[in-house]
């Protein structure tokens, strides 16, 4: 089929490192016509639980974000298992520093040599690399302080060279941009990412892609326009695996 968008690939200069997942979402047009809720009802009931938690971060909802990736990443603390969320934010209205902080709760200013960023009363640390009191913030991010202290340190998210061939492929107007590499969905103890009824989404990834150690990274991007939605996937295999055979085995 015909793409229905011609954006530039996906950018993830400020998700920080370990990333295992992103799922990066144009909020404000995805949900601009979407007066029934259709869209938010039909991932099922926990799904207004699960954003709420997002929203009271962020301070904002997903209607109000231009974008918005969530992303999961290793534990970068000593002797912790759990994996660690954060979100990335692009808000529709580009407010100021000070209008955010009142946003973000109790914040005491945190300066280091690589850039000042802000821990919250909420248990929530956010930074912008705009930095200005006055200047208006074009996107931020949302995370433990841990992800934040190496961002500033160490730079962002360093990518597998499967990942980095699939992120070229990526359509950043697409509305919905899935980038996953299966074989890193649990924490070192076995904890999976997906529980509940939203473990089924890793039975569908296995069904699709076969055994999820044969693949490197995948993607999965949405669009929907004028009635119609759009699909695209994407997969990088292991090296070990030749093209054809992994067509065969799929």
């Amino acid at each position: 089929w015909e793409t229905p968008t011609a954006g530039d690939p996906v950018v993830i200069d400020l998700v920080p490192a370990g990333m295992r997942l992103m799922l990066r979402v144009r909020g404000a047009e995805l949900f601009s016509n979407d007066t029934e809720n259709l869209v938010a009802r039909s991932l099922g009931p926990d799904f207004a639980e699960k954003t709420s938690i997002f929203s009271k971060a962020a301070g904002i909802s997903w209607k109000e974000a231009e974008t918005l990736a969530f992303s999961i990443h290793d534990n970068n603390v000593s002797g912790q298992d759990q994996l660690l969320g954060s979100f990335l934010v692009e808000p529709v209205d580009k407010k100021p520093l000070v209008y955010w902080l009142a946003k973000w709760g109790d914040c005491s200013k945190q300066e280091t040599a690589k850039g000042t960023y802000y821990n919250s009363s909420n248990g929530w640390s956010y930074y912008s690399p705009d930095q200005d009191q006055d200047s208006e913030i074009h996107q931020f991010l949302v995370a433990p302080e841990s992800l934040i202290t190496d961002l500033l340190d160490n730079g962002g998210v360093l990518l597998s060279a499967g990942v980095s061939r699939l992120l070229r492929n990526t359509d950043s107007r697409r509305q919905v941009n899935l980038i996953v590499t299966p074989a890193d969905l649990t924490s070192p103890s076995g904890r999976t990412l997906f529980v509940g009824q939203w473990a089924g989404i890793l039975d569908l990834m296995n069904w699709i892609i076969g055994v999820d150690d044969q693949i490197q990274a995948a993607y999965l991007s949405v669009h929907l326009d004028q009635g119609d939605a759009y699909f695209e996937a994407g997969l990088n295999p292991q090296l070990a695996k030749d093209p054809f055979t992994l067509a065969d085995e799929l």
